[in-house]
């Protein structure tokens, strides 16, 4: 960088002082905010699909059929993230994958940057690439998942975008420098449903407490 620009003239800003300035370079550092996430994520193997506007987990590995994350809620438990379903007919082949994947926001209150979560699904035929027919069974899923199910998918990418890796004796970890996540946060005043009559044509036993699919997250910005 020091090749291509002087340093004798850049003038260093804080964050307050560059998105503070309007709209427009607020948008601007919302829009560098996504990048870094998108750096951040891509060394964890879960990329970004611009088309959707999704973050989804992919393969750790060629040819991988399952990948699970590890992590911890109530108690630690496993999490499938990426799924590899073979034709019937050709087991070696791919049928289509199942990605568990989100979108991000970021808002800025009271001069507090958080980002925003909502859990959504994206299946593809190749570990990529969009299947054709994948927002129906997208659809068939979010018709039959509960609120609850829902909140466990955010607490569960909190606790991923929250994991750092730690240096060892004999090698240093690569801990991303720019963007770090504090715990997931609640929002109060906020309007509250009776769930249990918004649910009341179910069965008692698959009636659980309403929680808000999305899950903000406060950011501390290096």
């Amino acid at each position: 960088m020091a090749r291509l620009v002087d340093a004798g003239t850049v003038t260093e800003l804080a964050t307050q002082e560059y998105h503070g300035i309007d709209h427009n370079y607020r948008r601007a550092f919302k829009n560098l905010l996504r990048l870094c996430l998108q750096q951040l994520l891509h060394r964890r193997h879960v990329f970004w699909q611009h088309r959707v506007r999704l973050f989804c987990f992919g393969p750790r590995e060629e040819g991988q059929r399952k990948r699970q994350e590890a992590w911890t809620g109530k108690r630690s438990a496993k999490r499938v993230v990426f799924q590899r379903f073979p034709k019937r007919d050709a087991p070696n082949e791919t049928y289509y994958c199942k990605h568990l994947a989100f979108r991000t926001a970021f808002h800025v209150f009271d001069s507090q940057w958080f980002a925003s979560i909502k859990p959504e699904w994206f299946f593809s035929f190749d570990g990529y690439r969009q299947l054709a027919w994948g927002p129906e069974k997208v659809d068939t899923l979010k018709r039959i998942e509960k609120n609850q199910t829902v909140f466990n998918h955010v607490k569960f990418v909190t606790h991923f975008l929250r994991w750092q890796p730690h240096p060892d004796l004999f090698q240093s970890a690569s801990v991303y420098p720019f963007m770090t996540f504090e715990p997931l946060t609640t929002l109060h005043g906020l309007p509250q449903l009776n769930d249990n009559a918004w649910r009341s044509g179910e069965e008692e036993s698959t009636q659980k407490k309403l929680v808000d699919p999305e899950g903000i997250i406060p950011l501390e910005l290096t």
